[in-house]
């Protein structure tokens, strides 16, 4: 057996014992391209996108969506520590005043996965005056299509991107529109495909909602002209990003 095969064995074999019960998949991918600032008067909008690889590092699709901030948002202010007991019902510090909305779309050879959900967004200042930003999301499968039509479930995404200092501007007016910055992502699916479930009464219907985030160019292309592919095997299949 190959070097590459047994990888690809290792990496399958995870996700199904990370799987719970015999109708879910797990998918876990890394996001490697870039992050793009959009600044409209105090709204900020972080638009990252990049190459979807597996474990093993092959390439399998496109990744990209949109955060959404505020340029004045307090991101460097970390919550309250929690406190114990970690093991019987207690207290929990209430963080849901500094989520931030958040929605993504993965593109597979196979199909697509739209989902939404949100956000915890905090920036790390560094000794050398730089800064990290991290995020974790938790969003929720709104919509799928080939295989993943119908599809239910969950999504956990964890990225980072690390801002260069620039001499003599708080990091708050670095962030300028239209600036680029590398970014990458860890991301976690938990997939019930829609032939495993039971058919959908109108109380768990899907409901349609306006969506506020509509003028982000968020269509499959990466417009920064950087190539951080760095894979060990790009044999994956381009046709991610091929029109709908």
């Amino acid at each position: 057996m190959h070097d590459h095969d047994v990888r690809a064995l290792a990496s399958g074999l995870f996700e199904l014992a990370a799987a719970e019960g015999p109708y879910e998949e797990v998918l876990i991918v890394r996001s490697l391209g870039t992050a793009k600032i959009f600044i409209d008067g105090k709204t900020l909008h972080i638009v990252p996108n990049g190459k979807l690889h597996r474990l093993t590092g092959q390439r399998v699709g496109w990744y990209t969506g949109v955060f959404k901030s505020t340029v004045d948002d307090k991101l460097t202010t970390f919550p309250p520590p929690p406190s114990k007991p970690y093991d019987k019902p207690s207290s929990i510090p209430d963080f849901r005043m500094r989520l931030h909305p958040t929605k993504a779309i993965w593109k597979f050879p196979d199909g697509h996965i739209e989902a939404s959900g949100p956000a915890n967004s905090y920036v790390i200042p560094l000794k050398d005056r730089t800064a990290q930003l991290v995020i974790s999301i938790a969003m929720v499968i709104g919509r799928g299509t080939g295989r993943y039509e119908g599809a239910r479930g969950t999504i956990t995404s964890l990225g980072a991107t690390w801002f260069p200092y620039i001499p003599g501007l708080p990091l708050q007016k670095s962030l300028k529109n239209g600036a680029i910055f590398q970014a990458r992502g860890v991301h976690g699916f938990r997939i019930t495909l829609a032939k495993y479930q039971a058919e959908q009464t109108e109380e768990c219907s899907p409901r349609d909602e306006d969506d506020e985030i509509t003028e982000v160019d968020d269509d499959c292309s990466d417009d920064s002209g950087i190539d951080h592919d760095d894979s060990d095997n790009d044999g994956g299949d381009d046709k991610h990003c091929d029109d709908e």
